[in-house]
Order: C-alpha cells, then sequence, then structure tokens
C-alpha cells in the first residue's frame, strides 16, 4: 500500500517544481523540504512503476528513439563516436554524463545504474 496516491504524487512534483525556483535562491529550508519531497515522489515512482531490468545502454538507446535523437545530438556527452562507444558498450557513462542525460530526458540519474 502506497503512502500517496497517484493524484498526489502529481500534486507532489508541481509543488516541487514551484519549490524550486525558490530553492535556487539559496533557501536552506526550502531545499530541505524540496529534498523530502523527492525522496516521497521517488519512492511511490519506484513502487508503482518498477523499472525493467536493463543496461543503461538500452536505456540511453530507448530515450533516444523516443525523442528522435541520434548520437550527434548528445554533444553535451561527447561526439557521434564517442556515443557510439557508450551505447556499444566499449565506454561507460560517466557520473557527469549521467547528471546531464537525466537532466535533459527528464528522468532520475538512477536509470542510468545498474
Amino acid at each position: 500500500m502506497y503512502l500517496i496516491n497517484e493524484e498526489e504524487n502529481q500534486c507532489l512534483i508541481e509543488f516541487a517544481r514551484e519549490l524550486s525556483k525558490i530553492v535556487k535562491h539559496k533557501d536552506d529550508a526550502a531545499a530541505e523540504l524540496l529534498r523530502l519531497i523527492y525522496i516521497n515522489i521517488e519512492s511511490y515512482e519506484k513502487k508503482a512503476y518498477p523499472l525493467p531490468e536493463c543496461e543503461p545502454t538500452e536505456i540511453l538507446a530507448f530515450l533516444m528513439e523516443q525523442h528522435g535523437l541520434t548520437q550527434s545530438d548528445l554533444p553535451e556527452i561527447g561526439s557521434q563516436p564517442h556515443v557510439s562507444k557508450i551505447l556499444h558498450g566499449e565506454r561507460q557513462l560517466t557520473r557527469e554524463q549521467i547528471g546531464i542525460l537525466a537532466k535533459r530526458f527528464n528522468v532520475s540519474p538512477a536509470v542510468f545504474f545498474k
């Protein structure tokens, strides 16, 4: 049983978006509240929408396909050959690249960790 339902989760997401505007101004209390809200959202979504076991490269390929992107469309994580090596498992995503991709695709960084 969840502590919140889907409607309440959506309200929390909207509230977090508004609160994040305040956090940009270095408000420590708002930052702590936002952190707690994110924990609740993540907890709900992990239980309500469990992720299938996938390789990080499969997740990246899927997100690229869904957004109609090619390897050249991700210069923020590297050149086209670099992205190709990541997608073929020849290179690993760095923490910095994971952060960039999570922000770009509006997903939790956790989806890129095995």
